[in-house]
Formats: structure tokens, sequence, C-alpha cells
């Protein structure tokens, strides 16, 4: 809602104005024009004396019918006016969702309310697409039909494909926790030993750091010949890697495996790459794990880390899609848009951002398409706990032999923010969307879909 004054502005043409110097979702719906702006004691405009919207009745004919429609806009409701109920606002089926007062904020809310509630399929970008209530309700209803998948999932299928899967996610979870299982058997069968050694690491992280050299990570790499996995791998570079200052590589897609972020390490440190490689903070509580992590160049995913980038002069290699690994055999599908918090610490340490796009990834593995909803209220439910059984080549957790094509897209240079609003953030977020979607769509097959983002 936008309040201004005199009042004897035309509207129309101020709204006009405005809508083509930003973007149509940055246009505030609402102009309310005024003689003067309430003033409180301290001599600022009173915010709670300004006048609400008022609120148009609706006919008969246009209100929510069925019930999908009144769940619909029962949503809306709660997004755009919390405390107040149907008869105070009211919403037509002719209803646009900004022209009702809501903003890029309100439509990420939006669409994390229907996926909840409605449709676990529904992106951030059928949202901005279709801001009108039937049209929002049209794309709820056909997106939904992509989830009745796990419905026409027989039960002898789901169970084949869990005997598939078993190897290749077994060997994940010892990827992931394997140091935590270890520890646990360890204390079992010798408790002494291992207090004592669990001990000396608490020391030793507590008075020394481990120095920050690449030579275990190049073993590590050089042992696993990622490049050899895959049927080819080439990599572009829109910019030169060598002449990029202190920046966070956004590696996109996620993906199901690191497999794919092997290939992106192993180039930028031929390429002389001074960076860090962010994972969960979990791993660096558990014992012997944060050993293993920081010896492997990692870094905990928390904001002390990006001030610490800052300080020492390093970059990050980031890949903030976690849901990402829920729908991994879909092409240009991205879901970074509930961390945004993420940009703010980029604005806070004005740290350069770098789109990098792995092209085929999607093809790479066979992921357990089944219980999808399960999965996403699991998500939900605890903080981005993740559950995607897969198999590879051979029923091995080994990529297929597919091509893999990974883009380094131009730096976005970040200008540092002591104390950054969220206007500022939402502005950072919305140029790096722009340059991702321009790179995938520079490089992606002619096959693939537009990029979508969750």
């Amino acid at each position: 809602i936008t309040y201004l004054t005199p009042n004897n502005l035309d509207l129309s043409e101020l709204k006009e104005f405005i809508s083509k110097q930003v973007p149509s979702y940055a246009v505030h719906s609402m102009f309310i024009d005024m003689e003067s702006f309430p003033i409180n004691s301290a001599g600022k405009v009173d915010e709670k004396g300004l006048p609400a919207p008022k609120l148009s009745s609706i006919k008969k004919e246009d209100r929510p019918v069925t019930p999908e429609e009144k769940k619909l806009a029962d949503i809306w409701r709660k997004i755009l006016a919390p405390d107040m109920v149907e008869k105070d606002f009211p919403i037509s089926t002719k209803d646009n969702f900004y022209d009702l007062g809501g903003n890029s904020l309100d439509v990420l809310k939006l669409t994390q309310k229907l996926q909840e509630e409605i449709n676990p399929y529904f992106s951030l970008d059928q949202a901005n697409a279709n801001p009108g209530f039937l049209p929002m309700m049209s794309a709820l209803l056909e997106s939904e039909q992509d989830s009745a998948i796990e419905e026409r999932a027989s039960k002898i299928r789901v169970f084949i494909d869990s005997v598939k899967s078993l190897p290749s996610y077994t060997y994940d979870i010892f990827m992931h926790y394997g140091a935590f299982i270890i520890l646990i058997v360890a204390l079992i069968l010798f408790p002494k030993l291992t207090l004592i050694m669990m001990g000396l690491e608490f020391l030793f992280h507590r008075f020394f750091k481990l120095p920050r050299i690449s030579f275990f990570r190049r073993f590590i790499l050089g042992i696993s010949a990622p490049n050899k996995k895959y049927n080819s791998v080439k990599i572009i570079e829109e910019y030169p890697l060598e002449k990029i200052k202190r920046t966070a590589f956004m590696l996109t897609p996620h993906g199901v495996t690191e497999h794919h972020i092997r290939p992106v390490e192993q180039h930028m440190l031929k390429k002389g790459v001074n960076y860090r490689n962010t994972h969960h903070a979990f791993y660096f509580k558990v014992p012997f794990c944060r050993t293993w992590y920081q010896l492997n160049m990692g870094i905990p995913g928390k904001d002390e880390s990006y001030f610490q980038a800052e300080k020492e002069d390093f970059s990050l290699m980031v890949a903030l899609g976690d849901r990402e690994t829920l729908r991994p055999d879909e092409a240009g599908f991205v879901d970074i848009s509930g961390q945004k918090v993420f940009f703010k610490y980029i604005l806070k340490t004005g740290t350069s951002l770098t789109p990098v796009y792995v092209h085929g990834n999607e093809k790479a593995f066979r992921p357990f398409n089944h219980f999808i909803k399960w999965k996403f209220d699991l998500y939900r439910k605890y903080d981005g706990l993740t559950f995607q059984p897969y198999w590879g080549r051979v029923l091995l957790p080994l990529p297929h032999k597919v091509d893999l094509k990974v883009t380094f897209g131009r730096p976005i240079e970040v200008e540092k923010v002591e104390n950054p609003t969220w206007d500022q953030v939402e502005t950072l977020y919305a140029e790096y969307i722009k340059c991702l979607k321009d790179l995938y769509r520079k490089h992606a097959p002619l096959e693939h879909p537009e990029l979508k983002i969750y």
C-alpha cells in the first residue's frame, strides 16, 4: 500500500509510471491519497493513524464456491490480513493477489503455505505467473496431477525401488554419518581409548587450528577420479576463475549426491582458487567428523563462517537448495527462495556472487519417487531434513554415464552494507535470480524447460 500526499494526483498515471520503472511484483497494488499524513508526538508519521484500505463488496456469483476455492481464499486471507475474518476481508474469484496488497514476500509465504496445505509441487514461479484467483486455482489443480504419481505407484514397484536404492543410500548415509556411527561402535568396544581420543581432539581444536592446505582434498579428489565417472565433463568459464576475488560460488542444482561437485572442485583447485566448501553445521559438532571435514576444506554453513571468509579472504562454495534433493531428476528445478537470509550475510560481508550451473546432473541417478508428500512434510517438520533414496549405475552409488556441462557465470559485485534492509536483500536476490536464469538459458539444452524457482 502506498500513502501519498497531496490528494490531487492522478493515481492511474502514477501507477503506470512506476510500473515502467520497476518489476510488476514491486509495484504497490493500492494507492491512497491524503491531504496530510497523521503525525505522532515525536514528529514522525503515525503509521497506526493511516487509514485502512476500503474493500468493496463482491457479487454473489464471484464468491468462492468449491471447497478448493474456499481453501485458497482462506489461505490468501491468512497471508494478506491475518487478523481479519471473511466478512471483513472478502475475496472474489476475480481478485488479483497483488491488487489486494500482496508483495514479493507475501507471494513467498503464499507459495510455502500452498505447498504445505494443498500441493507440494506448486512453485514460486507459478504463483508469480498466476496472481489472479482463478488462474492460480487452475495452476494448483494442474500441478496437483503430478503428485498423483505416488498414488499410482503399486506396492510391488515401491518394493522393487526400495531394493534398488538400498546399496546407494546405505553408502550415502555412511558418507554423511559414518564418523558418528564409528564413534558409537568405538565407544562400545573401546570406551576408554575413544574418550581419550575425543578429549585430545577437543583440546586440539580448542587451542590450535588445522592448517588450511589443499593437499589432502586434492588427494581425495584424485583417487575418486570424478571426471572418469561420467561420459564427459565440459567446463565453461564466462569469466576467468583466477581473476575472481573473494566470492560465493553458488552451485546449482544441489543434487542428491556430491558426485557432480567433485569435478567442479577439481577444476577450481587446478585454477588455484582459494575456497572452502560449506556443509551442514551438524557435521562439525560430531567428534572426529569435524576434523575430517576441515581436512577436506570444509566449513560449517552458518553466519560465522561468512564473516570468517571475509576476514581471512577466501571464497565459499555454497549449494543452498536442500529441498532440490527431493526432485533431483527434474531439469531446471531450483529451490532457494526460502533461504534469502543467506543474501543478507552476503551484503553484510560484501561478498560477490558467482552463479554456477551443472547441466545433465538430473540424469546421473534414479531417485526413489514415492511418498513425495511425506518427504516434503518431513523436510518442513525437521528443519531441512531430507530423505531421498536413489540408485546409480548397476545399482551402485556411481553416476550413470551422462554428459555434464558445468558453467561458471560472471561474478555479481556486491557492495558491503553493515545493516542491510530486506528491500536490499530482495533486490540482490532478484539480481542473482536474473543472472542465474540467463546463465541457465544460454547453456541449457534446447529441450530443457525454463528454470523454475521454488
